[in-house]
């Protein structure tokens, strides 16, 4: 309405964009989660025996429990998720029935720190 003409979506976009130094930003302050974990595991198939049911005694747990269970705390994957989604998929290579209701309290309303797709859905 100040200059009072239409502006157009791709000059809107680059005033954004160009009004600040995002990309310093995001070099400066990202945080790779490669730098964050040990070297991977050489074993092909650990996911799937760690999603079964019997769990063999050959699977390594120093490994489940230094590489994988790491990052399924940095994705915010909980015991239910992995549970009722992920070994579903991993044990019958479809996706899983389940409602689309959500039983979770609002994250906002939680004391706790929340991860920013949380506030969002469908």
């Amino acid at each position: 309405f100040k200059e009072g003409r239409m502006i157009e979506d791709a000059e809107l976009k680059m005033r954004y964009a160009t009004a600040r130094p995002y990309a310093e930003y995001l070099s400066d302050h990202s945080i790779e989660i490669k730098d964050r974990l040990p070297p991977a595991p050489e074993e092909k198939g650990l996911l799937e025996d760690l999603l079964d049911e019997d769990v063999e005694a050959t699977v390594d747990y120093k490994v489940i429990t230094h590489r994988i269970l790491p990052l399924l705390k940095y994705f915010n994957y909980t015991y239910e998720k992995m549970e009722m989604l992920v070994a579903p998929m991993v044990k019958e290579g479809h996706e899983p029935l389940g409602s689309m209701g959500q039983d979770m309290p609002l994250a906002c309303l939680s004391r706790l720190p929340r991860m920013p797709f949380d506030y969002f859905s469908q």
